[in-house]
């Protein structure tokens, strides 16, 4: 499995699996780490995400929301703008699937 280059301070982010309308993946965030440089939308998918190792900060709507842990799942409607930020002391390691 090959990392898809990203921009700085995304880290890593496998792509699993594509298909027309859906995809899923791993990201790992080092400490410090954003899933992108501010917050996007997607206007097509929702997002889930089932955290794996670590914590993440997630930003929803332009607000900063909820620091989720390991264990923890949470889906973002399509349209609604997020990012997440390892605010952690260890790398954030979660599998999501846009659908």
């Amino acid at each position: 499995m090959n990392p898809i280059p990203l921009p700085p301070g995304l880290e890593e982010f496998f792509l699993l699996q594509q298909m027309a309308t859906s995809q899923a993946g791993v990201l790992r965030l080092e400490q410090g780490g954003a899933s992108s440089a501010r917050q996007e939308i997607d206007p097509e998918h929702a997002q889930s995400v089932l955290l794996i190792e670590g914590e993440m900060m997630v930003e929803v709507d332009g607000m900063v929301g909820e620091t989720i842990r390991t264990g923890s799942i949470l889906t973002v409607p399509k349209g609604v703008k997020h990012r997440f930020i390892n605010r952690g002391s260890k790398p954030a390691v979660a599998f999501t699937v846009a659908a």
